[in-house]
């Protein structure tokens, strides 16, 4: 069952974020990350910028995704605009290749565009539409 993440779940988050770059052989992170990040992500929950979904089985979470609205000018580009990422993508390895993380993902797209950002991350084209509100960006 998917479920809303809030700031008080932000440690769970940071512990997916941490086996995630663990996982990818990338675990030289700098001295205080972790409070760093925390200090982030405080700030972007607060402002109604980042949301992270969980996936749960049980009591426990097996999957995490999150996304992030940021506002400036993407990369290539001289609009400014309302634009969002996928971050934060992991599945425990005993819960990968059931669909899981695409449905974590469709969630925070369509969350995403309720939210007026159009996608500034690559997604599979079924799902890039439910993301781009403003709809000039074709994948």
């Amino acid at each position: 069952m998917i479920t809303q993440l809030h700031e008080a779940d932000l440690d769970l988050v940071l512990d997916f974020k941490l086996r995630k770059f663990e996982a990818s052989g990338r675990c030289k992170l700098p001295a205080g990350w972790k409070a760093s990040s925390l200090d982030s992500y405080v700030d972007l929950y607060r402002d109604g910028k980042c949301r992270h979904l969980g996936y749960r089985v049980d009591d426990n979470i097996v999957a995490l995704a999150g996304a992030l609205i940021c506002e400036g000018s993407p990369f290539l580009s001289t609009q400014t605009v309302r634009h969002g990422l996928t971050i934060d993508e992991y599945v425990l390895p005993e819960y990968r290749n059931r669909g899981i993380g695409q449905r974590l993902r469709r969630e925070l797209l369509v969350w995403l565009a309720e939210k007026g950002a159009c996608l500034g991350a690559t997604v599979p084209p079924n799902l890039a539409r439910l993301a781009c509100a403003c709809g000039s960006h074709r994948l």
